[in-house]
């Protein structure tokens, strides 16, 4: 068994942490390799890369990117082992940032005319830097009292069809792909079981991203039941695309992702974990 963790978020995306302190926690807990993958940017690559080698643990560049999904569910796309110089990826990310800026000034507005006392340079000082997003706002709402926990947020204002909810400008798949592969990158589909499809419309879906060019898939996820890892293994074989294993780490208290960093899988799933090397 090795005991890895390829998706995780810092507080430069909407995790609560600094990379410090999550490769900090991946040695703590016995990670062995790890990446960081905050939404839409690669601020926190460095520093998380910096600290994960002078711990001894393997890393790569990561980053994970909304994509615009042919279905009514949620379309997440990682990428590894890119060129964080690249051009496209550098003229990429303040694009996407301005894309997430105008959703957040739609939801302030949003909150402000349901009577509710929230600005957004207010989230924005939450966030603390990089990215700000909706657990942002989750976060906020709570520590002032006008909603009894941060889930509640989320169900009362910011999840798809809530009061304050916000849809935003995202990535067309063919988008995704290019920039990930002119960068040297290799394309994951993140995962799978928030795409809402059934098993036969997943696996079509599936083969059409393997003839973009998709090079793996998120088998093992943090809060995967085992009937649902057993599935997606099934179709990552089906089609020889790579497994790949993340928690989803954002926080210890999180209330819709794990727990803690790392995942414990048998070696043998993972035979591609030296392009890492």
């Amino acid at each position: 068994m090795i005991f890895i963790d390829m998706h995780c978020h810092s507080n430069f995306s909407d995790g609560k942490e600094t990379p410090t302190w999550l490769a900090k926690r991946a040695k703590h807990r016995g990670v062995s390799f790890m990446a960081l993958t905050d939404h839409d940017t690669t601020d926190g690559v460095a520093e998380f890369c910096h600290e994960a080698k002078h711990l001894g643990i393997r890393t790569t560049t990561g980053i994970e990117f909304s994509a615009e999904p042919p279905f009514d569910g949620t379309l997440h796309i990682l990428a590894f082992r890119f060129d964080p110089k690249n051009e496209k990826i550098l003229s990429l990310v303040p694009r996407l940032a301005e894309m997430r800026e105008e959703r957040n000034r739609q939801i302030a507005i949003k909150l402000q005319k349901l009577g509710y006392d929230i600005t957004l340079e207010e989230v924005e000082q939450e966030s603390g830097c990089g990215v700000v997003a909706r657990p942002h706002f989750a976060r906020l709402l709570a520590k002032k009292g006008l909603v009894r926990s941060e889930k509640d947020a989320f169900t009362c204002f910011l999840m798809r069809g809530a009061a304050a909810y916000v849809d935003r400008q995202r990535l067309t798949i063919d988008e995704c792909f290019n920039v990930i592969k002119s960068a040297g990158g290799l394309p994951v589909l993140a995962h799978p079981i928030q795409c809402r499809l059934s098993d036969n419309k997943l696996d079509k879906f599936v083969a059409e991203l393997k003839e973009k060019g998709l090079w793996g898939l998120e088998v093992f996820y943090g809060t995967n039941t085992v009937g649902t890892t057993k599935k997606h293994l099934e179709l990552a074989r089906k089609y020889n695309l790579a497994t790949t294993a993340g928690s989803d780490f954002h926080s210890l208290n999180s209330h819709n992702h794990a727990k803690d960093i790392g995942i414990s899988v048998e070696e043998n799933t993972m035979p591609w974990a030296k392009v890492f090397s």
